[in-house]
């Protein structure tokens, strides 16, 4: 088993002894108040406390040294420098071996440094994974931003296009949520970036308040529908279909006003800017016919044109 031991007690206190606190973690670089007590100290007994802060969660060199000794009053400004880490010591004494004194309560008031805030994402719509069913003119931008200090946020959001010498505000004034529904349709069609200004002003004074910055990828702004031009033949047409920002998706065709008909390019895949179809129409009757063309991009626009074809007998 273990080994025994002896101890010896005694009807009177020790004439000094110290207290070292566990290391405190404020998580965050700090600012350090001032140090204060409650206890008693009788006559010929004194309680003296000092600290010490540091960076690393165990004490090394790199810590401060501890600070000079204070007992006036049972208050002491702490002399730690800035730190995450903070200990208090506190030394008891007594001249008269009958009297001890006795500490009670300690505390220690601090204040973390103020940090910006972090932006983890910022996502722009790319509205050239639509299938053209709707018009995509109500953009969503989404965001994730959290803050080293817990601190209440506000966002503002802006654009520029492509070519631009500076930003446009989109917001009137600061928003709190981490998504803003954007109303393209009075912005013109192009390639544009967003800029998220995230702050923490809404916990913090003006002077201590930060912020942080980020711009998006390029995306797209469409609202221009395809060109579709026509160049009839005998019982046939070939149509050019271009769009200027996002890929197209479907085209169709009606001759003299009848049902609409899909049709597709003439290597089968709608995959890009530019397609290029041709519509056999070989049951036409002689006598003059009218075929109209309409195509679809995937931000929804459509565009369309069509030709008089002449049939002979």
């Amino acid at each position: 088993g273990d080994p025994g031991s002896v101890v010896r007690l005694s009807a009177d206190y020790a004439d000094h002894g110290e207290l070292v606190s566990d290391v405190f973690d404020a998580k965050l670089p700090s600012r350090f108040g001032a140090l204060s007590w409650r206890g008693d100290a009788p006559e010929g007994s004194a309680i003296r406390m000092q600290v010490r802060s540091g960076n690393v969660g165990e004490p090394d060199e790199t810590w401060s040294a501890w600070s000079a000794e204070q007992s006036k009053d049972g208050q002491a400004a702490a002399q730690a420098p800035p730190g995450r880490f903070v200990q208090y010591r506190a030394r008891l004494s007594t001249t008269d071996r009958r009297r001890t004194p006795e500490l009670r309560e300690v505390s220690l008031p601090y204040r973390s440094t103020n940090l910006p805030p972090e932006i983890g994402k910022l996502e722009t719509p790319d509205v050239s994974t639509g299938d053209g069913s709707t018009r995509q003119t109500k953009l969503n931008i989404r965001w994730d931003v959290s803050d080293p200090n817990s601190d209440d946020l506000h966002f503002t959001v802006k654009v520029r296009k492509e070519g631009w010498p500076a930003w446009i505000g989109l917001t009137e004034t600061p928003i709190t949520e981490k998504s803003y529904s954007w109303d393209s349709t009075a912005f013109p069609s192009g390639r544009y970036q967003v800029r998220l200004i995230a702050g923490d002003r809404p916990s913090n004074s003006p002077d201590e308040a930060l912020e942080r910055e980020r711009e998006s990828a390029m995306f797209i702004v469409d609202h221009d529908p395809p060109q579709v031009i026509l160049t009839p033949g005998d019982r046939k047409a070939t149509v050019s279909l271009t769009d200027a920002f996002t890929r197209l998706v479907k085209a169709e065709y009606a001759v003299d006003g009848g049902a609409w008909t899909s049709v597709f390019p003439d290597d089968g895949l709608f995959d890009t800017l530019q397609e290029r179809l041709t519509i056999a129409l070989p049951d036409l009757k002689a006598g003059a016919h009218l075929l109209m063309v309409r195509a679809v991009d995937a931000a929804g626009n459509v565009g369309s044109g069509d030709a008089l074809i002449s049939v002979k007998d």
